[in-house]
């Protein structure tokens, strides 16, 4: 039974062909028809994926029917790549500490492959394409890459709905590229201090000789380092100037910001007390909180982790969004079964159980239509009789949604 997700590919392959390992665990020939150079990569953060290809083990095996296998994640998202177009992709290119750096981003059903330093190429078409077919037959049926969207450039179409949920690009993928570039330190530190800017708390680049990297100093005091390492992961962390640092700010918190750790460092940060965040975890906790704002409470716990910060240490920031979701959710199907006659608590609640929700309680019940009598508000009114509404429904989230907005981006008189 296959443990990882190359071995689900090789299985898979192994129905049509007979694959031989010919060096390490990454290459591999498929009888004599093709040479596979197996990448992998976890996800870190929404739909993103890091790789680094070996110029020296692809200049080794290359040849005109050698593949590169991309794993994303797992082997139901594997993009097959042929050398040559993976050449042509990284063309003009400088290998990074001898590998060349690509981020993979699945945006709206469509893959992009990211070249470090260069630019982006879609590369939907060869997603789980395994086609192995001679040079000469496969040029005249192959795909070929999209057009280079170099760095800097957007592609020039309409922005989907959803995607107004996401963070901006702008961030996201300057913490994805500053993240590598380790011959420009402060990218990394500018970026990291507007990440956590953008979660809601006051944060500052320092920056300078001696200091810590970004200091947090409200609600909250935590010092972060910010290490921007080309080789994938970093193996050494001097913890003995991060705690100076955090006793010379009188921080509660440290936290090291880079791409990946190694396992020895993980060790020594949970003895040290310090938390280490993927860059790929920030991407999500961004998402994550354009979605629902986070508490900043909660952010503290993150930075309270003794060591790597894992999904496992996420999982009071998803429960906090479920749960706001939901009560934003009955707050609206409460609304929906009001009408223009006055109503009790009682009657309300046996409207709801009629269409199935039968799980609210008088108090919740209450709570919300007082709510939405407030003045500001004033979607509901309280007559004698019990609550009606007073504007149709449809009017009533135009209301809310005027509200809203003048309240998230109309200045106050104090900060005009």
């Amino acid at each position: 039974m296959p443990n990882r997700p190359r071995d689900s590919v090789l299985e898979f392959l192994g129905q049509y062909y007979e694959p031989v390992r010919l060096h390490g665990q990454s290459i591999y020939a498929l009888n004599s028809r093709a040479i596979l150079y197996f990448r992998y990569s976890k996800r870190h953060g929404p739909n993103t994926y890091f790789f680094g290809v070996e110029a020296d083990d692809l200049a080794r095996f290359h040849s005109q029917s050698t593949y590169l296998l991309f794993i994303c994640g797992d082997e139901s998202r594997v993009v097959v790549l042929p050398a040559g177009e993976f050449l042509r992709m990284v063309s003009g290119a400088v290998p990074i500490s001898t590998q060349w750096k690509i981020l993979a981003r699945e945006q709206n059903q469509r893959w992009f492959f990211r070249v470090a330093k260069k630019g982006q190429f879609e590369v939907t078409d060869f997603l789980n394409r395994y086609d192995f077919a001679p040079h000469e037959l496969r040029r005249a049926m192959a795909p070929t890459l999209g057009e280079l969207i170099p760095v800097g450039r957007r592609p020039r179409e309409a922005v989907p709905v959803e995607e107004y949920r996401q963070i901006p690009k702008d961030l996201a993928e300057s913490l994805v590229d500053s993240s590598t570039d380790s011959d420009h330190p402060s990218r990394f530190e500018e970026t990291v201090a507007r990440v956590f800017s953008e979660l809601g708390l006051e944060a500052s680049r320092l920056g300078r000789p001696g200091q810590t990297d970004v200091l947090i100093t409200s609600p909250f005091r935590a010092i972060v380092d910010c290490k921007a390492t080309a080789s994938g992961s970093l193996a050494q962390i001097y913890f003995t100037r991060i705690k100076r640092h955090q006793r010379e700010h009188e921080a509660q918190s440290a936290a090291v910001v880079s791409v990946q750790f190694a396992p020895a460092v993980i060790e020594d940060a949970r003895a040290e007390g310090v938390s280490l965040w993927e860059s790929g975890r920030l991407v999500e906790l961004l998402n994550l909180n354009r979605e629902v704002p986070i508490p900043p409470s909660l952010l503290k716990v993150l930075f309270e982790t003794q060591g790597l910060v894992t999904e496992d240490a996420f999982a009071q920031v998803r429960s906090f969004i479920t749960e706001t979701t939901s009560k934003v959710d009955r707050a609206i199907q409460i609304l929906e079964v009001l009408d223009f006659v006055g109503r009790t608590p009682e009657e309300i609640k046996g409207r709801l159980a009629g269409r199935g929700l039968g799980d609210f309680d008088l108090d919740e019940i209450v709570v919300t239509l007082n709510f939405f009598s407030f003045p500001i508000l004033d979607l509901i009114a309280q007559t004698p009789k019990g609550y009606c509404l007073k504007i149709t429904l449809p009017q009533a989230r135009i209301r809310l949604r005027t509200i809203l907005y003048r309240m998230l981006s109309e200045p106050t008189r104090a900060e005009a």
